[in-house]
């Protein structure tokens, strides 16, 4: 069965979940969807990661409160 997260709330309307291979166009379309949802995250991910090494060397010993 094909799942859909959260972030894609609604199914488009000729999609069928039981037999997402049924229609291979939209279901490239919800594939393409995840994968750049899935991007961002990491994105962030990465952009969160600088910020906190950035702050870490600038604090130092106090890198725990002030970060």
């Amino acid at each position: 069965m094909f799942c859909l997260p959260n972030c894609y709330t609604k199914n488009p309307d000729d999609f069928d979940p039981s037999n997402p291979y049924n229609d291979p166009e939209v279901m490239l379309e919800i594939r393409e969807h995840l994968v750049r949802e899935k991007w961002i995250q990491i994105e962030k991910a990465k952009i969160i990661r600088e910020k906190l090494k950035w702050c870490y060397s600038v604090e130092g010993i106090n890198h725990l409160q002030k970060c």
